[in-house]
């Protein structure tokens, strides 16, 4: 199985990062987060300027609810991949762990600006505009990632709630169906 594939690489090739990288997105995907970032944190002392193995370690730490070890190395990835939205969506949702609520705003509204993270980016926005009650925010965001991503099912049901929440029962039903 995948599992002793990668066991066996790691028994031969320690040094090696991506492999190291790979063992720690199995784990996580066995939901296994300790021994993913265990793993994940090998994969970045040994390529220290690799900002996706840095994203990576930066999601687990939130994962692992300890937001400011996640930001410092979050922003870490933002300045090593500037034009990376999930190093900003990442950074955003460390923010948000620390109630650094602007910050993670305008962090995810970066990452809205790259292309491929523009619905991601609108939809963390307006789901976090909408906790804080800033519910036109929320609206704008919501109606942003739509118009932009019409298609991401992500975005339509996110607009569905958003509309929902504001009394707008017609309009979100009409989104959905």
């Amino acid at each position: 199985n995948a599992l002793q594939a990668i066991e066996e690489a790691l028994r031969l090739w320690p040094d090696e990062a991506n492999w190291q990288a790979w063992a720690g997105e199995l784990a996580l995907h066995m939901d296994d987060v300790a021994l993913s970032l265990k793993h994940l944190q090998v994969a970045l002392t040994l390529q220290p300027d690799n900002a996706e193995f840095a994203t990576e370690v930066g999601e687990v730490l939130s994962l692992s609810g300890e937001y400011q070890k996640a930001m410092d190395v979050l922003r870490n990835a933002v300045a090593l991949a500037p034009e990376s939205p999930a190093a900003w969506l990442g950074l955003a949702r460390a923010q948000k762990g620390l109630g650094l609520i602007d910050e993670a705003i305008q962090s995810a509204l970066r990452a809205a600006d790259i292309q491929d993270g523009a619905a991601e980016g609108l939809i963390f926005a307006s789901k976090v505009s909408q906790e804080i009650g800033q519910k036109d925010k929320a609206l704008e965001y919501a109606r942003g990632a739509y118009y932009k991503d019409p298609k991401n099912a992500h975005s339509i049901v996110n607009l569905s709630r958003i509309l929902n929440a504001q009394s707008k029962a017609v309009e979100s039903l009409e989104l959905i169906s």
